[in-house]
């Protein structure tokens, strides 16, 4: 990649009269470079900037010349996507001039440097927020460039607020307009699930929540017998904000976290489909991809230069059943509904047809629902009680918002079928776990009270466990791991009732455990009744 011999007259005005002979630029006036019109052309129409470790180039809206630059306010990575459009417009910008792989390069690469010599730039993947200025976008995929703009006062579609810039990857594809007059409670039906339902409401809550990137956003666990439409359901309240066609949903999530990073990079909302047990690795993959993880790798013709890109996704999974091996800290960032059989089945294709005439009001009624998330977020106390504390408040603002009838259409009480759904969640994954199973029962026998070092615990619960050889997955070791333990189950056995302390005697550490009476929560209704195949 080399470029053509630079004489320093190329660098002069080529508008206007020409130069009279022997003046400076009388040579670019006669033998202008084709490599540097290319590079001043595309450093004109382009805003050059860089976002973690990579150069894109974001059309301005004043270039004039047609979609073939790109959508405005939408970067492009400048690489292979850029290095078409160089092709495709060299004939244009220089009329006759042969454009090579060589001269491609070298405009790339002279772009390049150019973005990282100004201010990193915050390059937004579909959704936009804002928590100072109290706005949220989202990226419609327009070729307009165009986004819809909500803050508490309601929402628009136009251009990108000033500072705000989209990237796109081959996955982003376009929304339709939203309107107006829609109803989040029109989506039960498509679900084929009763609106009052646990399910239902939490579902919308999840919806919801997609758009405040600025926060972390918990995931979405459907489980339930094969058949019962959890893949069809998924995907369909994920296309309300990020078209999912059937091929959008991964298999075998945890196979390679390189691959299942990638994904997460390059998709707004990723899913995955039949996830199954999980190692304690694949556990922690998953909350980092929820919590913020980022995929770092080898700079591209370096040896040592490091490429580092953040990655916070709200991915979503399905399962038959809840994945053996997923931890306590990992449940407690997903929201997980179970997904009964279902009775009537309709064709995908009817109900994808059904879906798409419905999209837009959808698509509205959840812009009227983040408004109104927006206009009393600063009103409720944060629920501090929740891992997904700033989830919880969010819905915690729009149950304010519904019964101040800021917005129709919205079932009342998600805040409390989300705390519903999480306390079941814990409570059963103590209750399910190996080692929390024989506490339970060990605690049981002795009418709810027990004391003992770490190795006499170890060897009393052992007479309770149900698994074939006492050490499945989640028993301790020995008695060394028993804190490591509890702590993995804390919550969960909290949520049953059972809380313990320790003390220290003579150089040994003692538990106290008690098991107290609890409120018991009644099973998520169903109410699941038509869905695709």
């Amino acid at each position: 990649m080399s470029e053509e011999p630079h004489n320093a007259a190329d660098d002069a005005p080529t508008t206007g009269e020409p130069p009279k002979a022997g003046a400076p630029g009388a040579v670019a006036a006669v033998k202008a470079s084709p490599v540097r019109l290319l590079i001043n052309h595309f450093a004109t129409v382009y805003a050059l900037t860089h976002h973690e470790g990579t150069a894109y180039a974001v059309p301005r809206a004043d270039h004039g010349l047609g979609p073939l630059h790109g959508s405005p306010g939408v970067a492009l990575e400048i690489g292979g996507e850029l290095r078409h459009r160089i092709v495709r417009l060299s004939g244009l910008v220089v009329p006759g001039a042969p454009i090579t792989r060589a001269v491609a390069d070298t405009v790339l690469m002279h772009l390049q440097a150019r973005a990282h010599e100004g201010p990193e730039a915050q390059l937004a993947l579909r959704f936009h927020h804002d928590v100072d200025e109290g706005l949220v976008a989202i990226d419609l995929g327009w070729a307009d460039g165009r986004v819809v703009t909500i803050t508490a006062d309601g929402w628009s579609v136009g251009a990108a607020p000033a500072g705000v810039v989209f990237r796109r990857s081959h996955a982003t594809k376009p929304l339709p307009s939203p309107s107006r007059g829609g109803r989040l409670v029109d989506l039960a039906p498509l679900l084929a699930v009763d609106p009052a339902d646990e399910a239902f409401r939490a579902l919308v809550g999840w919806l919801v929540g997609l758009p405040f990137a600025a926060s972390v956003r918990p995931g979405m666990l459907l489980v339930g017998p094969p058949g019962a439409g959890k893949s069809t359901r998924l995907r369909l309240v994920a296309s309300i904000l990020e078209p999912s066609p059937p091929s959008a949903l991964g298999s075998a999530f945890g196979r390679n976290f390189a691959d299942d990073q990638v994904r997460g990079l390059h998709r707004a909302i990723p899913l995955w489909d039949n996830l199954t047990s999980v190692s304690g690795a694949v556990s922690d993959e998953l909350c980092t991809l929820v919590t913020g993880t980022a995929r770092e790798t080898r700079a591209l013709y370096s040896d040592n230069a490091l490429n580092v890109r953040p990655i916070q996704r709200p991915l979503g999974l399905t399962a038959v059943g809840v994945p053996a091996g997923l931890r306590p800290d990992a449940l407690d960032r997903l929201i997980t509904l179970e997904v009964p059989p279902i009775e009537h089945r309709i064709d995908d294709a009817e109900l994808q047809a059904a879906f798409d005439a419905q999209h837009g009001r959808l698509l509205g009624a959840v812009c009227d629902a983040v408004a109104a998330v927006l206009a009393y977020v600063d009103q409720v106390p944060a629920p501090t009680e929740h891992r997904m504390a700033a989830h919880a408040r969010v819905l915690a603002a729009l149950d304010e918002g519904a019964a101040a009838g800021h917005i129709l259409g919205c079932p009342a009480g998600l805040l409390a079928a989300y705390a519903a759904q999480s306390r079941r969640v814990k409570q059963r994954t103590a209750a399910e776990d190996t080692f929390g199973a024989a506490l339970l029962t060990l605690l049981e026998a002795r009418h709810g009270r027990w004391s003992g070092k770490a190795s006499e615990l170890l060897l009393e619960a052992g007479m309770f466990a149900t698994h074939p050889d006492r050490f499945g997955t989640g028993w301790p070791s020995s008695a060394r791991r028993i804190p490591e333990v509890l702590n993995h189950l804390r919550e969960g056995l909290a949520a049953l009732g059972v809380h313990w302390a320790t003390s220290t005697v003579r150089g040994s550490t003692r538990y106290s455990f008690e098991l107290v009476e609890v409120e018991e929560w009644p099973e998520a209704g169903g109410g699941l009744r038509v869905i695709g195949s």
